[in-house]
């Protein structure tokens, strides 16, 4: 479970600020998801099926529809931390635009897959379990530039934007895991006929405070027992 103070505590910041940011040539939202600052600084969802999108800002050079780009989703513990290799034996499953995905058919360490410069590395999350996804922007359709810092939950009618969209459901992930998302495109270190020792290197990404992940939340009877223990905690201090 993510933690529930850093929600609220996000919450509060959030709306006392009036912060404008700079447009990342790629962000990672989410449909109804809700930008959580603090220490996750990612656009978040309790939804079981939802819709993420991997927005691209069409004035950026990074950004092209013959390019190929990548949607990594990755299998973190309830609390948004890393897992370590060989200590489960499933996840259950969930499933993107209808393919199902369980922990057989998934990658252990840091993406990008083809690349030995893990770009991610930084990212706190990895190394853990991911797969990705392979795409290209659809050119002929664009939505208005938005930031998700300032304004998540899906793309809205305008310019200046792609958005690619993957409909998801973790219906099926077993309790306690969480899935992230990172957006990211490669570009090719090699010059023509150089041969097939080159690698591919992280050429765009969206920021860590620009991608995406889903939280489960806690049942009504575990917030009220919690409630109640903090009420009698409080109680038993005053007395003393």
């Amino acid at each position: 479970m993510y933690n529930l103070k850093k929600l609220f505590a996000s919450a509060v910041l959030l709306a006392a600020s009036t912060s404008v940011f700079a447009i990342p040539a790629l962000q990672v939202d989410i449909d109804g998801g809700t930008y959580v600052g603090g220490a996750e600084e990612s656009v978040m969802t309790s939804a079981d099926s939802f819709t993420t999108y991997v927005y691209g800002d069409t004035t950026s050079s990074k950004i092209s529809g013959a390019d190929t780009y990548y949607l990594a989703v990755a299998i973190v513990s309830a609390d948004g931390s890393s897992i370590a290799e060989g200590s489960l034996s499933t996840i259950g499953d969930f499933t993107i635009d209808g393919t199902t995905y369980s922990l057989a058919g998934m990658t252990y360490g840091t993406p990008p897959v083809d690349s030995e410069f893990k770009d991610l590395a930084s990212h706190d999350i990895y190394d853990t379990y991911f797969i990705e996804i392979a795409f290209n922007f659809d050119t002929s359709t664009q939505y208005a530039t938005q930031n998700v810092q300032d304004n998540p939950g899906g793309p809205t009618a305008g310019t200046g934007m792609y958005a690619q969209a993957f409909d998801i459901s973790r219906i099926g992930l077993a309790d306690g895991y969480e899935l992230h998302f990172d957006a990211y495109g490669l570009t090719d270190l090699c010059a023509a006929g150089a041969g097939p020792s080159c690698k591919e290197k992280v050429d765009v990404f969206a920021p860590f405070s620009h991608d995406g992940g889903t939280y489960t939340v806690p049942e009504s009877t575990s917030l009220l027992l919690l409630m109640l223990g903090l009420f009698g905690l409080v109680a038993v201090k005053r007395k003393a």
